[in-house]
Order: C-alpha cells, then sequence, then structure tokens
C-alpha cells in the first residue's frame, strides 16, 4: 500500500514540485534543438578590367584599386592591374552580420565556403596560391572548375577541406593584427587586420572580380547534464518530504 501510495502522490503531484521534477527529468533525457548559426561577408566586388599602371616599382608600396581590391605588383611584370605578377589583397567584413553574436558563441566551424570569380591571364596561374595571410594558403590549381587563361569563371571551395582549420579561420575573425606577404626582390606588403574582418590575398597571375566567404558553425545538442541534475535535486527532496510525512 506504500508503494502505491508514493506512486499516486507522484502522479498527482502534491505541491507541484513532483510534477516539475518529472518534467525536468523528462527533458533531459529529450534534448531539444540544435544551435547552429551562419554569417555571410559583404560581397567583395570589381572590375574585370582594372585600371592599370605602367612601369609601376616593385616597392611594396605602390598599388592600384579595383573597387573592394587592393593591387600591388608583386614580381617582374610591370605593369599594374594587368593579371601577371600581383598581389590581390581584401577583406571578408562580417560586421554587419545578422548573427554575428550568436555565430561568435556558438563554436567551431563546419564548413568555409568561399565564392571567387577569377580572370587567369597568363600560364603561371599553375603557380598561384590564394589564402588567409598569417593563417595559410593553399595551390589555385587544385580548386576544381578554375578558368582557363583569358577566361572568365566563378570557382566555389570548403576552406576546411583545402588545409585550413576553425582555429585558424575563427582566430583571423577575432584579430586585429595585420601580417606580412613576401614580394619580388625582397620587398613585403603589410595586410592590416580588424575585428570581425578576415583578410584575403590571391597570388598573383590573374584578376578576382568578386569574392565572398560563407561561415557555418556544427550543429551542437542543447546542454541536457543542468537540467539532469535539476531533476535529480528535485526528485531528492520530494523523497524526503514524502518519509517524513510517513513518519
Amino acid at each position: 500500500m506504500r508503494i502505491q501510495s508514493t506512486t499516486q502522490h507522484f502522479v498527482t503531484g502534491k505541491n507541484g514540485l513532483v510534477v516539475t521534477a518529472l518534467l525536468v527529468a523528462f527533458s533531459a533525457l529529450n534534448p531539444g534543438k540544435v544551435n547552429a548559426a551562419s554569417i555571410i561577408s559583404n560581397p567583395i566586388s570589381g572590375s574585370t578590367e582594372p585600371t592599370q599602371i605602367f612601369n609601376a616599382p616593385l616597392d611594396g608600396q605602390t598599388s592600384t584599386q579595383n573597387g573592394d581590391f587592393t593591387i600591388t605588383r608583386s614580381g617582374g611584370n610591370s605593369t599594374l592591374g594587368n593579371g601577371i605578377d600581383e598581389l590581390t589583397t581584401w577583406g571578408f567584413d562580417f560586421t554587419n552580420a545578422p548573427n554575428l553574436n550568436k555565430f561568435l558563441n556558438s563554436g567551431r566551424l563546419k564548413s568555409a565556403l568561399l565564392t571567387l570569380t577569377l580572370s587567369p591571364k597568363s600560364g603561371l596561374i599553375t603557380t598561384d596560391r590564394l589564402g588567409i595571410p598569417g593563417v595559410g594558403s593553399i595551390r589555385v590549381p587544385q580548386i576544381a572548375g578554375t578558368p582557363a587563361v583569358g577566361k572568365i569563371g566563378t570557382v566555389q571551395l570548403d576552406l576546411l577541406k583545402n588545409g585550413f582549420t576553425s582555429a585558424g579561420i575563427l582566430g583571423s575573425l577575432k584579430s586585429t593584427v595585420g601580417s606580412s606577404i613576401g614580394l619580388g626582390g625582397g620587398q613585403t606588403f603589410t595586410v592590416s587586420n580588424a575585428e570581425n574582418v578576415i583578410p584575403f590575398s590571391y597570388a598573383d597571375d590573374s584578376i578576382v572580380s568578386f569574392a565572398q566567404l560563407k561561415l557555418e558553425t556544427v550543429p551542437e545538442p542543447t546542454s541536457t547534464l543542468g537540467f539532469l541534475a535539476l531533476g535529480i535535486v528535485g526528485m531528492g527532496s520530494l523523497r524526503r518530504k514524502r518519509q517524513s510525512e510517513i513518519k
């Protein structure tokens, strides 16, 4: 009879404590929806035929602006803006992303999808590289769908599947420290950085006319450990209360 009485007490939820404890414990065994977030940078754009500067010095200082892209001479070709022997730099700005605060607190990356429009200008594109200064880079020829010399094409690739790490990308997003990139002739070019911006570079035989980066975090289940602990505490309190009533 005591067992029956105790069971009835659990079901009826006298003073609401039992019902609360049971619901909490049930919630712990049935996790809620997963938390994930994604952010997309402002689109970076420029012309497929930038303004050219002839006889540009290889000094790491002289540059021309192609829309949102900065172009600096990096090698033997002295015409700046023709897509040959050039370093192109820009920054993926996430400052205005609607989910930025949620994203910054949502864990490691699931994907980092880069979209890039290229116009290769030399057969030496086989030596081209792109990447995040101070973090890492990859060879352009390994990117599927890279357009042929003289053509314009758009490619997409997930940086996480091409040698980059979640820690490296997120570290760059949160950093304000600039990086130096080596040029020909022993010169260097300094790429600045700002909070919520990921600097990026392309070297050195293509014109880059569009770029955008989308970051997405790994979905993770909502925490249940705290709910389970609350459930156990509630059940323990009820048990002590019931034993006191029986006595």
